[in-house]
């Protein structure tokens, strides 16, 4: 586990009740995702598996993406439908989906925030870009991360969760 335990009261990693711990990967390196029949799945970054127990996890995600050598016509819109997938686990627990048309390569935005209870146990957390029906052959992405926060229960304050 990437982090440190901090009390905000004396600001230091002795107290007993630090405001959380958290984990995080980032890339800023430029990586370049070949689509074979206008698609695919592709992890593009994962926090190493740390265990929580009746932890609250805050997790917040980005990726910027450039989409490149279109197949359409010249003249006509190029569509992409690409989803950013948070899995815990293997198992996706969030999402954030773009899907347009462009005259040009555009360049994309993706970002999510979620809260998690997992339950208690050994947890991995993925980034994933699932890529569907795109008349586009390159896709790369540049600038990315992915933050977990854990808070203990007692360091939340009383939420609604509809």
């Amino acid at each position: 586990m990437n982090g440190y335990n901090y009390c905000l009261p004396c600001n230091s990693n002795h107290c007993s009740y630090p405001i959380g711990k958290f984990a995080f990967a980032t890339s800023e390196e430029l990586e370049t995702f070949n689509l074979e029949d206008g698609g695919g799945d592709f992890t593009i970054l994962s926090i190493p598996e740390f265990f929580a127990a009746r932890e609250i996890i805050k997790l917040d995600a980005f990726v910027q993406l450039n989409l490149e050598n279109s197949t359409t016509p010249p003249g006509e819109d190029s569509v992409y439908n690409i989803a950013l997938l948070l899995k815990r686990n293997d198992d996706v627990i969030a999402f954030s989906r773009e899907l347009d048309r462009s005259f040009t390569s555009p360049d994309l935005f993706l970002a999510l925030s979620w809260v998690d209870t997992p339950p208690p146990g050994p947890q991995k957390y993925e980034l994933e870009l699932s890529i569907v029906g795109t008349q586009y052959e390159v896709i790369r992405a540049q600038n990315r991360s992915l933050t977990a926060t854990l808070y203990t229960p007692r360091n939340v304050l009383p939420s609604i969760n509809n």
